[in-house]
């Protein structure tokens, strides 16, 4: 069976045009702020504004859940140690 060699010019796997010069897709200022206006034509200020605002409650809450104690006094992060280390215990004991 015989291959035909057919050279259109092009590479389907490569970002070089035919002329052999390699174009990007390099994102601008003026790309940037036409999507904004965009955006905030689509949803509105107030949207956004309450959008980041639940956002900035749902960072504080979780933050706050890592702290937080539980009943016996222990932070999640202390009471997950101890649960580890005692997995490493029972690991070398068997």
């Amino acid at each position: 069976m015989v291959q035909a060699d057919l050279d259109y010019g092009f590479d389907i796997n490569s970002n070089a045009s035919a002329d052999g010069s390699c174009k990007k897709m390099n994102i601008g200022v003026w790309q940037i702020v036409i999507i904004a206006v965009v955006v905030v034509l689509l949803f509105g200020r107030g949207k956004i504004s309450d959008l980041m605002g639940d956002v900035a409650k749902g960072i504080t809450s979780f933050k706050k859940g890592l702290n937080e104690k539980d009943e016996d006094g222990d932070t999640i992060e202390a009471k997950a140690s101890e649960v580890a280390n005692k997995v490493k215990d029972e690991t070398k004991a068997s």
